[in-house]
């Protein structure tokens, strides 16, 4: 996807987990490496301090339980392009907060995605405003520990 960006776009990757070596062999092999950035594991501070810094986020999973990292996006106002998979379902409602693409390895959509949210200022700041009032709205500690509440109530019901 980065090669069919603009040159001026850089990739922040945080954490270390199992993709880490792999992706950072492949930013070396297509010589993308001056463009994309490691981070590491970052205290969540930081992680907070990075997207405020940060035009718009991706997350290319095939896989997800409840997409933090798109959460915490949404959280700081910055809007997403995410692929139409369960977890990130739950959190993005396409063309109000985030973009989503039908097809997670279809990375010519990502790329075209990324491109026309980073074009248009207008559109990433109602997206990234929308995003933060569903996460305040949605995600909050009281919300988080009813709906668990009411998770448990039904198990025992059962």
């Amino acid at each position: 996807m980065m090669q069919l960006l603009d040159r001026r776009f850089k990739l922040a990757i945080v954490g270390d987990g199992l993709m880490y070596g792999p992706l950072f062999t492949f930013a070396k092999v297509t010589k993308i490496d001056d463009r994309v950035v490691f981070l590491g594991e970052l205290p969540h501070r930081e992680i907070v301090e990075l997207y405020s810094m940060t035009t718009l986020g991706v997350s290319a999973t095939l896989y997800e339980g409840f997409s933090l990292s798109v959460a915490e996006a949404l959280a700081c106002g910055v809007p997403v392009v995410c692929p139409r998979v369960q977890g990130v379902l739950e959190i993005v409602d396409d063309g109000e907060d985030g973009i989503l693409i039908r097809d997670s390895r279809d990375y010519k959509s990502f790329a075209r995605e990324v491109k026309r949210l980073a074009k248009n200022p207008e559109l990433r700041r109602e997206m990234g405003y929308n995003g933060r009032r569903k996460v305040e709205r949605n995600f909050n500690f009281d919300n988080m520990i009813n709906q668990t509440i009411n998770i448990y109530r039904r198990v025992l019901r059962a």
